[in-house]
């Protein structure tokens, strides 16, 4: 009801012009505009390189809606022609987009000059958007779970920076080797927390071999290798030697100051690309990056995470013959280069050899790309069931905070807590 009543105030501003987007009627260069959903802060580099693509291609205007709700967009009379969704949210509106095999078949001029091109995507990335046998989505920006690092700290401590091979030891040895206190109070800490989600404690468990479901797609929580990730957490914030600061913790100088971007955090493990262009627009902020530690005890781990999003074609587009130019317009060269001017990592071996290219010290940071793409070869998928997003938030990650403060006697009485309040959220959604 709230859906279709939006829908029907969309409609009325868009006959009265208040949306620059639409038209009423049935107008004829509305019903030839491509639109594409986008964030609003890729307005400024968008722009001219849709603008570009015009220019060229004088039968396929572009708008692109920044910053809208693409589902709300669905309803209106002009809907979104490409719509952008990562991989672990593919799962819920899966229906929405269409498939492009047959398109690129016909675009390259056959199977195997299709599958040319979809050979340039970095391993696993594309064939995380496939569904039934449909590639859905092509995916133009990745994240990957990587070691952060502060080279300031690290200088003022005279320590070597991290490299490829740290394991936990080392990143535990370091850790406390840069956390600092005064008065009983921390003043700056070895490595970060991150709460409320699962992009770090999700890294510990697969480090040591397990993983939020098993092979069956039932939950995993309660396996030793999980609960083994969740005690390295815990013991990293709580443990007598903490190199980390505990969140939820009210005890006197534990504050968290800041996390990684206050200067006053020597490393963080996990984190997210997105975070590069804040990163770099900070003072003399001088970090890079390393490929994660392994675990001592299971050196084969895989705890990356891969995480890709990008763009596909709505199955409602009024244009999907053109939203499909102007989606291989985006996989050129040129919008490859384009969307990694962002800040965007954009997954494909065309994006990659540019950025290695490079010379190192000419490289905005992260410099150490080497590592990012390394990584990236070796990183899994997150899940894709359509729940995994909700439940291993609050309601696990719930759990991990109280284990953390004390809530339960052991390990093992928190994975039988968490795994009940998976499965009490799950009961309600089914």
């Amino acid at each position: 009801m709230k859906r279709t009543l939006l829908a029907g105030m969309l409609a009325l501003l868009m006959c009265f012009g208040v949306l620059s987007f639409a038209g009423c009627g049935g107008d004829p260069e509305q019903l030839e505009t491509v639109r594409i959903i986008a964030h609003s802060e890729m307005e400024d580099v968008l722009e001219p390189f849709f603008q570009k693509f015009m220019a060229e291609n004088e039968d396929i205007r572009i708008e692109v809606l920044y910053g809208v709700d693409q589902l709300d967009q669905m309803d209106t009379q002009y809907p979104p022609d490409l719509l952008f969704i990562g991989n672990v949210q593919l799962d819920s509106i899966a229906h929405y987009f269409v498939d492009l095999n047959p398109l690129m078949e016909d675009y390259f001029g056959g199977e195997a000059e299709a599958q040319a091109f979809m050979d340039t995507f970095l391993t696993g990335t594309a064939e995380s958007l496939v569904r039934d046998g449909k590639q859905l989505v092509l995916p133009v920006n990745a994240n990957v779970s990587l070691l952060y690092y502060n080279e300031d700290l690290f200088d003022a401590e005279e320590l070597a920076y991290p490299t490829n091979d740290w394991t936990l030891s080392d990143f535990v040895e370091n850790g406390k080797k840069l956390t600092k206190q005064e008065d009983g109070r921390y003043t700056q800490w070895g490595a970060s927390t991150t709460q409320g989600w699962w992009g770090e404690y999700l890294i510990y468990a697969r480090l040591f071999g397990g993983d939020f479901y098993d092979a069956s797609g039932n939950l995993a929580l309660n396996t030793p290798a999980f609960k083994q990730g969740i005690q390295f957490f815990k013991d990293k914030a709580e443990g007598p030697d903490k190199f980390a600061p505990n969140p939820g913790s009210t005890a006197v100088g534990q504050g968290d100051l800041g996390g990684f971007a206050s200067r006053r955090t020597a490393m963080e493990l996990g984190g997210h690309t997105g975070n590069w262009p804040s990163y770099n627009a900070l003072d003399n902020f001088n970090w890079n990056v390393a490929m994660i530690p392994t675990a001592d005890s299971n050196p084969d781990g895989i705890g990356a995470e891969l995480a890709v999003e990008g763009y596909g074609i709505y199955t409602g587009a009024l244009n999907k013959e053109k939203a499909f130019r102007v989606l291989m317009y985006m996989f050129s060269e040129e919008g490859q280069y384009a969307f990694g001017s962002l800040g965007r990592l954009v997954p494909t071996t065309t994006y990659r050899d540019h950025v290695l290219a490079t010379p190192y010290e000419e490289r905005s940071n992260p410099k150490n790309m080497e590592a990012v793409f390394a990584q990236m070869e070796k990183s899994a998928v997150l899940p894709t069931d359509p729940n995994f997003q909700a439940v291993a938030g609050a309601p696990v990650y719930n759990t991990i905070a109280t284990f953390l403060n004390g809530g339960y006697a052991d390990v093992d009485a928190w994975a039988e807590a968490a795994t009940k309040a998976a499965e009490d959220y799950l009961a309600t959604v089914s």
